[in-house]
């Protein structure tokens, strides 16, 4: 009886060593492309298994938004075979271990392009076992320009109550989020365009009419930011009410600041007044297009 389950034991004991188990998955959650500098991207997968197992194959798989489909493929000792659109981003000359044939080729080396993102999955197999593990990845193209601009409609409509703020990103991937913000602590109700280019980036515009009662000076904020990631771009300008003010600057252009505002921000009110403004409403919003499609 005894000896039955120390053979039991054993065999079990054997079975856990003989199967393959993928130990890290190395993927990037973000990755932001360097349009300065072309630096390959870098997937890897490591495993463990026993060294007599036989019919070793590592496969890896791109789902960008209709299901996985196999693209990279190697059976050692041969080299490893790529399939799909895919073939001309993948260098596969690429070792990503020299000292074991087992783990030679298991990584892939990448030339980054926006339509890298997706999910990725390794998958290695025997003839008697096999393990997968899966993982997120979301590629950023850089936007080419992140502008904000004020206008004050005085120049164009005599005892106007409020001023415009346009806030403009030009070629960017993914389509970005965009806010306007008082003082870090009041989001503004903002008008929103966003379109997509052949080359698929993205270029999008907000604008705000904002009342010129708040209080002065205050610190305005244009936020660029892409959901599901830490990427965030932020640009600011101090806007002073010059009849109020009197420490009124002898500028009133957009100040790149580390203003800090006071606690008495946090009682700011708003008033915002419905105002329909016709022409002059149309014109700035036409400029605001005008800037998102010319200078690229």
């Amino acid at each position: 009886m005894i000896l039955k389950i120390l053979l039991i034991v054993l065999q079990f004991n054997l079975l856990l060593v003989s199967c393959i188990k993928i130990t890290k998955l190395s993927v990037p959650l973000t990755y932001v492309i360097d349009l300065n500098y072309c630096r390959p991207l870098i997937l890897d997968c490591d495993y463990e298994f026993r060294v007599d197992d036989v019919g070793f194959v590592l496969k890896w798989y791109h789902n960008s938004h209709n299901g996985f489909h196999l693209i990279y493929q190697w059976i050692p000792p041969r080299k490893p075979y790529i399939f799909s659109a895919l073939k001309y981003h993948i260098d596969t000359s690429f070792i990503t271990n020299n000292e074991n044939s087992k783990f030679k080729y298991r990584g892939i080396q990448l030339m980054p392009h926006y339509n890298l993102t997706g999910e990725w999955m390794c998958s290695v197999q025997t003839y008697s076992t096999h393990d997968r593990k899966i993982a997120r990845m979301q590629v950023i193209v850089p936007e080419r320009s992140f502008e904000l601009y004020h206008h004050d409609l005085n120049f164009y409509m005599e005892s106007s109550q409020v001023f415009i703020v346009i806030c403009t990103v030009k070629d960017i991937y993914p389509e970005p989020e965009l806010s306007i913000i008082i003082n870090k602590n009041f989001s503004v109700i903002s008008e929103e365009r966003s379109e997509n280019d052949e080359n698929g980036f993205f270029n999008k515009s907000i604008m705000s009419r904002i009342d010129k009662n708040i209080h002065s000076p205050s610190t305005i904020e244009c936020t660029l930011s892409i959901n599901g990631t830490d990427y965030i771009k932020k640009k600011r300008f101090i806007y002073y009410d010059y009849k109020r003010d009197k420490n009124y600057p002898n500028t009133r252009d957009a100040i790149p600041s580390k203003y800090s505002t006071s606690s008495a921000s946090s009682q700011l009110q708003l008033i915002f007044r419905q105002l329909i403004y016709g022409q002059v409403y149309c014109l700035l919003y036409s400029y605001c297009h005008y800037l998102l499609g010319h200078g690229r």
